[in-house]
C-alpha cells in the first residue's frame, strides 16, 4: 500500500507541474483533484508544496540518486517471492531456486535479452564466477552474485526481496538444503526397500512353483 500511495503521489505531482501557466491552468488545476479531497484548502496546499522550490530540491536529488541505479530489474511490483513461485510453477527444480537465478530472471526480458548492456556484462561475470571450482557451503558470501556484484551491503540481500536479510536467508537456505537431503535419503531407502520387496517377492513365487512341482510329482 506504502508503494502505491508514492506512486499515486509521484504520477499526480507529474501532472501538476506539467501544467501550462494559462489562462486555462486553474481549470486545469482543479479538474485534477482527487474527488475524496473534500477542502479547496489541502488541495491548495499540496499543490503548493508540490511547485515550492524545497521540492524542487528534494526531487532532484532523488534523480540524481536514480541515475546510480545501473542494474534496474523488470519484475515490475511482482517481487522476488512471486517470480520464484512463477519459475517454480514453470518447472525449474528446486535446487535451481537461488537468489542468483533469481536475480538474473528479474533482469531478463520477455525476448530472452539482459535489460541493458551493464547488467549483460553482469551475467558474463555471474556465468564465469560459475564455471570457477568453488566450495559450495551456500554461503551468500562465495556464490557467484556476490563474486560479480561484491559484498552485500549490511541488513540487505540482493536477489532476495523486500525483508529478506542475510542471516534470515541464510537460514532458510541451510533448510531447504536440509530438506532435500532427507528427500534424498528417503528416495534412496525406498529403493532399497523396493529392492528387498522384489527378492522376496521373487523368492516366495520361485518357492510355489518348487512346492507345486513336487505336488504334482507325488500325485501323479
Amino acid at each position: 500500500m506504502s508503494g502505491w500511495w508514492r506512486t499515486y503521489k509521484a504520477t499526480l505531482t507529474k501532472q501538476i507541474r506539467s501544467l501550462d501557466d494559462g489562462p486555462d491552468a486553474m481549470e486545469q488545476m482543479q479538474l485534477l483533484k482527487p474527488a475524496n479531497i473534500e477542502k479547496q484548502a489541502d488541495w491548495d496546499k499540496f499543490v503548493k508544496h508540490r511547485c515550492s522550490p524545497e521540492f524542487d530540491a528534494i526531487s532532484e536529488k532523488f534523480k540524481k540518486l536514480k541515475s546510480f541505479h545501473t542494474l534496474p530489474h523488470v519484475m515490475s511490483r511482482k517481487g522476488y517471492a512471486r517470480l520464484e513461485d512463477e519459475l517454480r510453477n514453470k518447472g525449474t527444480p528446486e535446487e535451481d531456486l537461488n537468489r542468483v537465478s533469481l536475480w538474473i530472471a528479474a533482469r531478463t526480458r520477455k525476448n530472452g535479452q539482459p535489460v541493458n548492456e551493464i547488467v549483460s556484462k553482469k551475467m558474463d561475470d555471474i556465468k564465469l564466477a560459475n564455471e570457477m571450482p568453488t566450495t559450495d557451503n551456500g554461503s551468500i558470501k562465495d556464490d557467484a552474485l556476490s563474486q560479480a556484484l561484491g559484498p552485500e551491503h549490511r541488513g540487505r540481500l540482493r536477489g532476495g526481496g523486500y525483508g529478506v536479510t542475510p542471516s534470515r536467508y541464510a537460514a532458510q537456505t541451510y533448510a531447504s538444503m536440509s530438506n532435500r537431503e532427507l528427500r534424498d535419503r528417503l528416495q534412496n531407502v525406498e529403493g532399497k526397500l523396493r529392492e528387498v520387496f522384489d527378492l522376496v517377492l521373487a523368492k516366495q513365487q520361485n518357492e510355489v512353483i518348487i512346492y507345486a512341482t513336487l505336488y504334482i510329482f507325488i500325485l501323479q
